[in-house]
């Protein structure tokens, strides 16, 4: 369902929309300065409520979560999304999440791929004999109703999702970090 509204409104749109490239989630620095440019900022397979969230609570949890560290190499994806959460309902303006609520991310077809040649030119060839396995999504509930939970891509398959995403709708791609490297498709 979501997916045929997006495509309505992209084909049926005047306004200059794009999709962020590089983490799940942007800086907020990043998208003050995206929002001057673009109409819409389209986040593939990210979901973030703007509502139905406790902030009381959340803002606790986000708070735990600071003082006890990372412990994953998805926790700063995690943490910046429950962040968004707090501050979505002001953004939906300008940010589109085209994620739904209990997936750890929606995929393009073709991105599992795709990650996998991202991967390598992040990390280097694997050693032989060694078959890299990815993450390819994230999820944590937030305190709130049912559908309070923040879920995406992860770090290193959201950006072959975006690249996907904008190939497919047609929309430039925004890239506001120059060391993550962007694949070819071979398309």
């Amino acid at each position: 369902m979501i997916e045929k509204h997006i495509a309505y409104n992209i084909k049926n749109d005047k306004s200059f929309n794009a999709v962020y490239y590089s983490h799940p989630v942007p800086s907020f620095e990043s998208l003050t300065f995206m929002s001057f440019i673009f109409d819409k900022i389209y986040f593939p397979g990210v979901y973030i409520p703007n509502s139905g969230i406790d902030e009381k609570e959340t803002i606790k949890e986000i708070e735990r979560i600071r003082q006890n560290g990372f412990r994953g190499i998805d926790d700063p994806s995690i943490f910046n999304s429950m962040i968004f959460a707090l501050h979505n309902k002001y953004l939906s303006d300008i940010c589109v999440f085209t994620g739904e609520f209990g997936n750890l991310g929606v995929l393009e077809k073709g991105a599992s791929d795709l990650t996998k040649e991202l991967e390598e030119l992040v990390y280097g060839s694997p050693p032989s004999n060694f078959t890299p396995t990815p993450v390819m999504g994230f999820s944590k509930g937030l305190p709130g109703d049912e559908k309070a939970s923040v879920n995406g891509p992860s770090w290193i398959s959201y950006p072959a999702n975006a690249l996907i995403f904008a190939i497919q709708k047609g929309m430039p791609l925004i890239n506001d970090n120059p060391m993550m490297p962007i694949p070819s498709l071979g398309w």
